[in-house]
C-alpha cells in the first residue's frame, strides 16, 4: 500500500469544491435576502403618506362620517379587522377600501385593522 501524493489530491479537490459551493450558496442566500429587504423597503417608500385633500367627494360617505355614534361605537368595540376580500359590511370597512383599493398594495394584502379613537367631546 503506497501513499502517493496523487492519491490525496482528489480528496483534497472534492473538499475545496465543496467549501466554494457552501461559499456560493450562502452569497446567493444572502443576495436574495437583501433582495427582499430592498423591495420591502420600496414598497414602505412608495406609500408617500400624502395627504390628498378633498379626498372623499361624496357628500352622503361624508355625511355618514359625521354619525356621533358610529365613532362611538366603533371606540368601544376596539380593534377590528376586514380581510379586504369580502364585502365591506361597515363605514369603517367602506372607508379602508376607498383608501387602499386603487394601491397595488390592496391586492396583496392580508387584511386591514382599524379602530376609532374619539380624542375629545
Amino acid at each position: 500500500m503506497s501513499n502517493s501524493r496523487s492519491d490525496f489530491v482528489g480528496p483534497i479537490l472534492l473538499a475545496i469544491f465543496a467549501y466554494l459551493a457552501s461559499m456560493l450558496t450562502r452569497a446567493f442566500q444572502r443576495s436574495i435576502e437583501q433582495t427582499a429587504i430592498s423591495n420591502a423597503a420600496q414598497r414602505v417608500a412608495s406609500l408617500n403618506y400624502t395627504i390628498t385633500d378633498k379626498f372623499i367627494a361624496d357628500e352622503t360617505f361624508l355625511d355618514r362620517l359625521q354619525d356621533a355614534k358610529i365613532w362611538e361605537d366603533c371606540d368601544l368595540a376596539g380593534p377590528k379587522w376586514w380581510n379586504g376580500k369580502t364585502k365591506p359590511k361597515n363605514i369603517w370597512e367602506e372607508l379602508s377600501k376607498k383608501i387602499w383599493e386603487e394601491r397595488s398594495e390592496f391586492d396583496i394584502a392580508a387584511g386591514f385593522e382599524y379602530w376609532c379613537n374619539i380624542l375629545s367631546d
